[in-house]
């Protein structure tokens, strides 16, 4: 009897099998987290639910029978069409916001060249077991659904040789949309229709066009039912936290000075102006909080691990890190150190690679991040859209580090080595600080 021999698997055979691999296992973990730590809403998660459950079911966007702008509409609009769905569950939420994260993870895959398929398989499997990304996926905040959505877009941008009209609109209606989620992302418009291939003022503008649409939409339904242009009514008021006498960098509403003013947007524009009478009165202070809201971004994951496991998360009077104190010292770390890592070859991997579309969005987000952090409030938690992009940085530099090492420009390299110190003196001098 003649034997027969099975053709071997080819790597193209195998690499088919990498998104649904790594889909099925990001899921897994995060739908396991949620049913295994059900939790409570704290802090703008309060916000988000009454928004959104009150959007589900009169189809307002109010805050005790009044309009609102003080949330952008976008992810409320998400937290309202899961509650339509699956009615007012933190844990369906979670999972929803699960399998987004999971898709998330999925894309990424797509950012690396078909021919390695390897770094394929473990940039998707970062993302999948990140702690960072798995405690924000199962909380009710912007992280999740924005980061899906950026990646997405960078994939659109990354892959594209030509880009039609239809693509034009999808990608400015995307942008549009991220922007209504988190406004630092309105400086991608500067970017994005830069990078559209071919470069036609057609295209181009068909695409600025689709991603105003939405925001001229909710500025107009602003002026129609609060009476004044505005895109948000928090600007003002988050200035104002940030930039008091007594600011300390992060969220505090502690010593505010009160505006005489009466109804949201008005609150908002008095706010603004005796923020920016403060910030031109004390610069020096103002460039000195600055500084100290700039190294909130490099700090440990613990603002998220207070949320999720202190004891006192919702002690309002325990300062953060006497909450962070209760969290046991090896979880901090196990939340922890896997995004210091990421932070650190991710740097060395910007630094080593080829200037493409991807790290120009990067440097975009950043710079945003960066500009915002400046005039508003610092939080680690602002540095998470970051993240992806800096876990393909750290897969292609894992996957080629020598070759990478030996041709990169010495400054390049002597940023990245800077910039990694600081991350871990920083980190270091947090984590004496809480588990002394």
């Amino acid at each position: 009897m003649a034997s027969v021999t099975a053709p071997p698997i080819s790597r193209h055979d195998a690499a088919k099998w990498i998104p649904l691999a790594v889909f099925l296992v990001a899921l897994a973990v995060r739908v396991t987290f949620v049913l295994l730590h059900p939790r409570p809403l704290v802090s703008d998660e309060l916000d988000y639910d009454q928004l959104g459950w009150t959007l589900a079911t009169t189809g307002r966007l109010e805050t005790d029978g009044h309009p609102t702008a003080y949330h952008m509409p976008g992810y409320p609009a998400f937290v309202a069409a899961t509650y339509a769905l699956f009615g007012r569950s933190l844990g369906a939420l979670g999972i929803v916001q699960g399998v987004i994260d999971s898709v998330t993870a999925v894309l990424l895959t797509l950012l690396v060249p078909r021919t390695q398929p390897r770094a394929a398989l473990g940039l998707g499997l970062t993302w999948a077991f990140l702690p960072a990304a798995v405690l924000f996926s199962s909380q009710m905040f912007t992280e999740t659904v924005f980061v899906f959505g950026l990646v997405g877009l960078t994939v659109l941008l990354s892959r594209a040789r030509t880009f039609s009209s239809s693509a034009a609109c999808a990608v400015g209606a995307i942008l549009g949309g991220l922007i209504l989620i988190r406004p630092v992302a309105a400086i991608l418009i500067l970017v994005v229709p830069l990078l559209v291939p071919p470069r036609s003022a057609r295209i181009r503008l068909l695409l600025i066009s689709f991603a105003c649409v939405p925001l001229v939409l909710w500025t107009v339904r602003n002026a129609l039912v609060m009476h004044k242009f505005v895109l948000a009514t928090f600007l003002g008021v988050n200035l104002l936290i940030a930039n008091h006498p007594g600011a300390t960098g992060s969220y505090s509403v502690q010593s505010v000075p009160r505006v005489n003013a009466r109804g949201e947007a008005a609150t908002d524009s008095a706010s603004f102006q005796v923020a920016m009478h403060q910030i031109g009165k004390n610069p020096g202070d103002f460039l000195e909080r600055g500084g100290r809201k700039l190294l909130l971004l490099l700090i440990s994951e613990g603002e998220l691990e207070v949320g999720h496991f202190s004891p006192k998360a919702h002690d309002t009077s325990a300062r953060y890190l006497e909450k962070l104190r209760a969290v046991p010292a090896w979880l901090h770390l196990l939340v922890s150190l896997p995004t210091a890592l990421v932070l650190i070859l991710g740097s060395f991997g910007l630094a080593t690679r080829a200037h493409d579309r991807t790290d120009t969005i990067f440097a975009a987000l950043a710079i945003g991040t960066v500009v915002s952090v400046l005039f508003f409030i610092g939080s680690s938690r602002y540095r998470f859209p970051l993240m992806p992009f800096l876990a393909l940085f750290s897969t292609e530099f894992l996957a080629d580090a020598r070759s990478r090492l030996a041709g990169v420009r010495p400054l390049r390299l002597v940023l990245a080595c800077g910039f990694s110190l600081l991350v871990i003196v920083v980190w270091v001098v947090e984590f004496y600080l809480a588990h002394p």
